[in-house]
Protein backbone atom coordinates (compact mmCIF):
# COMPACT_ATOMS: atom_id res chain seq x y z
CA UNK A 1 0.00 0.00 0.00
CA UNK A 2 1.40 3.34 -0.98
CA UNK A 3 0.51 6.19 1.51
CA UNK A 4 1.43 10.35 1.67
CA UNK A 5 2.09 10.95 4.97
CA UNK A 6 1.64 14.74 6.24
CA UNK A 7 2.06 16.25 9.12
CA UNK A 8 -1.07 15.50 11.09
CA UNK A 9 -2.68 12.92 8.47
CA UNK A 10 -1.85 10.15 6.25
CA UNK A 11 -3.35 9.46 2.48
CA UNK A 12 -3.79 6.09 1.20
CA UNK A 13 -3.18 6.69 -2.06
CA UNK A 14 -5.27 4.27 -3.93
CA UNK A 15 -8.33 6.50 -2.61
CA UNK A 16 -7.05 9.28 -4.72
CA UNK A 17 -7.74 7.59 -8.22
CA UNK A 18 -10.00 4.72 -9.41
CA UNK A 19 -8.61 1.31 -10.25
CA UNK A 20 -8.51 1.63 -13.94
CA UNK A 21 -6.36 5.06 -13.47
CA UNK A 22 -4.21 3.53 -11.16
CA UNK A 23 -2.93 0.13 -13.45
CA UNK A 24 -1.63 2.88 -15.87
CA UNK A 25 -0.52 6.09 -13.47
CA UNK A 26 2.95 5.27 -13.83
CA UNK A 27 2.85 5.24 -17.13
CA UNK A 28 1.44 8.54 -17.17
CA UNK A 29 3.70 10.06 -15.35
CA UNK A 30 6.95 8.72 -17.09
CA UNK A 31 5.40 9.55 -20.59
CA UNK A 32 3.94 13.03 -19.71
CA UNK A 33 7.38 13.98 -18.30
CA UNK A 34 9.13 13.42 -14.47
CA UNK A 35 12.44 13.98 -12.81
CA UNK A 36 14.58 11.63 -15.34
CA UNK A 37 12.22 12.46 -18.34
CA UNK A 38 11.19 15.49 -20.25
CA UNK A 39 7.00 16.97 -20.83
CA UNK A 40 5.58 18.17 -23.94
CA UNK A 41 5.32 21.74 -24.24
CA UNK A 42 2.15 23.58 -23.21
CA UNK A 43 0.91 20.23 -22.05
CA UNK A 44 -0.13 19.85 -18.67
CA UNK A 45 -0.36 16.47 -16.37
CA UNK A 46 -3.66 17.54 -15.02
CA UNK A 47 -5.44 18.17 -18.43
CA UNK A 48 -3.89 15.13 -19.84
CA UNK A 49 -4.74 12.77 -17.03
CA UNK A 50 -8.32 13.95 -17.29
CA UNK A 51 -8.16 13.02 -21.27
CA UNK A 52 -7.25 9.20 -19.77
CA UNK A 53 -9.49 8.84 -17.00
CA UNK A 54 -12.36 9.19 -19.82
CA UNK A 55 -10.83 7.02 -22.41
CA UNK A 56 -9.77 3.25 -21.92
CA UNK A 57 -8.44 3.34 -25.22
CA UNK A 58 -5.40 5.81 -23.79
CA UNK A 59 -5.34 3.45 -20.75
CA UNK A 60 -5.06 0.79 -23.01
CA UNK A 61 -2.03 2.34 -24.71
CA UNK A 62 -0.43 3.10 -21.62
CA UNK A 63 -0.72 -0.19 -19.85
CA UNK A 64 2.16 -2.24 -21.04
CA UNK A 65 4.75 0.70 -20.87
CA UNK A 66 6.74 -0.86 -18.58
CA UNK A 67 5.95 -4.27 -18.76
CA UNK A 68 9.23 -5.34 -19.72
CA UNK A 69 12.87 -3.82 -20.15
CA UNK A 70 13.20 -3.87 -23.65
CA UNK A 71 10.27 -1.60 -25.29
CA UNK A 72 8.71 -3.83 -28.22
CA UNK A 73 7.78 -1.96 -31.68
CA UNK A 74 4.06 -2.98 -30.71
CA UNK A 75 4.33 -0.83 -27.35
CA UNK A 76 5.98 1.98 -28.73
CA UNK A 77 3.63 2.01 -31.99
CA UNK A 78 1.07 2.35 -28.99
CA UNK A 79 2.85 5.02 -27.23
CA UNK A 80 3.15 6.85 -30.68
CA UNK A 81 -0.63 6.63 -31.45
CA UNK A 82 -1.24 7.87 -27.48
CA UNK A 83 1.07 11.21 -27.64
CA UNK A 84 -0.49 12.28 -31.50
CA UNK A 85 -4.11 11.47 -29.91
CA UNK A 86 -4.15 12.01 -26.48
CA UNK A 87 -1.23 14.62 -25.73
CA UNK A 88 -1.87 16.58 -28.64
CA UNK A 89 -5.55 15.76 -29.94
CA UNK A 90 -4.50 14.35 -33.66
CA UNK A 91 -6.91 11.32 -34.43
CA UNK A 92 -6.81 11.76 -37.92
CA UNK A 93 -2.67 11.50 -38.45
CA UNK A 94 -1.37 8.40 -38.67
CA UNK A 95 2.39 9.27 -38.50
CA UNK A 96 4.48 11.73 -36.30
CA UNK A 97 5.30 13.46 -39.40
CA UNK A 98 1.72 14.24 -40.27
CA UNK A 99 1.05 15.28 -37.13
CA UNK A 100 3.55 18.07 -37.11
CA UNK A 101 2.47 19.14 -40.57
CA UNK A 102 -1.06 19.05 -39.44
CA UNK A 103 -0.22 21.43 -36.14
CA UNK A 104 1.82 23.57 -38.42
CA UNK A 105 -0.78 24.42 -40.77
CA UNK A 106 -3.18 25.29 -37.81
CA UNK A 107 -0.46 27.32 -35.75
CA UNK A 108 -1.29 30.92 -36.50
CA UNK A 109 1.78 32.33 -34.73
CA UNK A 110 4.61 30.37 -35.83
CA UNK A 111 6.59 28.23 -33.83
CA UNK A 112 8.20 24.91 -33.91
CA UNK A 113 8.24 24.31 -29.67
CA UNK A 114 4.27 23.82 -29.92
CA UNK A 115 5.20 21.07 -32.38
CA UNK A 116 4.58 17.55 -31.48
CA UNK A 117 8.09 15.64 -31.59
CA UNK A 118 8.80 13.64 -34.63
CA UNK A 119 9.87 9.98 -34.47
CA UNK A 120 13.36 9.98 -33.74
CA UNK A 121 12.97 12.26 -30.52
CA UNK A 122 9.53 10.47 -29.37
CA UNK A 123 11.41 7.37 -29.90
CA UNK A 124 13.80 8.24 -27.47
CA UNK A 125 10.96 9.62 -25.19
CA UNK A 126 9.00 6.55 -25.23
CA UNK A 127 12.30 4.46 -24.70
CA UNK A 128 13.24 6.69 -21.40
CA UNK A 129 9.35 5.95 -20.33
CA UNK A 130 9.42 2.55 -20.60
CA UNK A 131 13.34 2.00 -19.08
CA UNK A 132 11.65 4.49 -16.07
CA UNK A 133 8.42 2.80 -15.62
CA UNK A 134 9.58 -0.78 -15.65
CA UNK A 135 11.94 0.13 -12.79
CA UNK A 136 8.85 1.89 -11.11
CA UNK A 137 6.92 -1.32 -11.79
CA UNK A 138 9.58 -4.08 -10.67
CA UNK A 139 10.63 -2.56 -7.19
CA UNK A 140 11.73 -5.90 -6.26
CA UNK A 141 14.24 -5.49 -8.47
CA UNK A 142 18.07 -5.76 -6.56
CA UNK A 143 19.87 -3.94 -8.84
CA UNK A 144 18.95 -1.85 -11.49
CA UNK A 145 19.34 -2.18 -15.40
CA UNK A 146 22.07 0.32 -16.96
CA UNK A 147 19.94 2.83 -18.83
CA UNK A 148 22.16 2.92 -21.59
CA UNK A 149 20.33 1.20 -25.01
CA UNK A 150 16.87 2.54 -22.97
CA UNK A 151 16.70 6.40 -23.83
CA UNK A 152 20.51 7.43 -22.64
CA UNK A 153 23.32 7.11 -24.44
CA UNK A 154 26.91 6.71 -22.88
CA UNK A 155 29.16 10.10 -24.65
CA UNK A 156 32.66 10.43 -23.05
CA UNK A 157 32.44 8.62 -20.07
CA UNK A 158 29.09 10.51 -19.40
CA UNK A 159 25.13 9.01 -19.35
Amino acid sequence: MLCIKRKQETVRCCDMTTDMMADCIVQLHCMTGCDANSGFYGKGKKSVYDQVAKSPVARQQLSRCGDNLALTEEVLEQLFAFTRSIIYGDNKSKTMAEARAAKWRTIKKKSFIRLPPDADSLRQHCLRANYLAYLVRHPSLKHHPSPIGHGWELINSIV
